[in-house]
């Protein structure tokens, strides 16, 4: 396949998160009304660090280590702060409103950290391509709220490998 000749802009991209609730997942969209970015920071190799040896100050080996996690941010201009009933980022990291009873894409028992499923799809066929998705299975987040013209709330957290499960999937 060709690489498109069209850049990809924010209209492309759509931002959808949701837990791991069985049958129906408890699922929502980043509402885009102006402008937003999205950053993703840290990819490599098996998600893992690269561990160097030296022999008398002079490299001798290099060899994958621990697995890392990877950054990620978003950010979108704040319509609200507060939604009951509505699935909205903020309630998403923070499981409130929507998200209260929701069930964690780590695991299911009380003690397992509360992590969503991100997934970013970049519209390619109205750009001479096909469609990308990026897929974050595991994601702990975290919410910025900047007061400003306008006010946005900034999403950010890492990503993190599980196993055999990489940290991001390009597809």
């Amino acid at each position: 396949m060709a690489i498109p000749e069209k850049r990809i802009t924010v209209r492309d991209v759509k931002i959808e998160f949701e837990d791991a609730t069985a049958v129906t997942p408890i699922s929502g969209e980043v509402v885009y009304e102006g402008e937003g970015s999205l950053s993703i920071s840290g990819l490599q190799q098996g998600d893992a660090e690269l561990l160097i040896f030296y022999d008398r100050d002079m490299i001798s080996d290099v060899r994958l280590g621990q697995q890392q996690p990877v950054d990620i941010s978003f950010n979108y201009e704040a319509t609200t702060l507060l939604e009951g009933t509505e699935k909205i980022p903020l309630d998403a990291v923070r499981k409130t409103g929507a998200f209260l009873a929701g069930v964690s894409t780590w695991g299911v028992n009380a003690a397992d950290p509360w992590l969503i499923k991100l997934k970013f799809t970049i519209e390619g066929t109205d750009r001479g391509g096909a469609d990308q998705v990026v897929t974050i299975p595991y994601f702990r987040g975290k919410a910025n709220i900047s007061e400003g013209k306008p006010m946005t709330i900034e999403i950010s957290g890492q990503a993190l490998p599980k196993g055999a499960t990489a940290a991001v999937t390009i597809a």
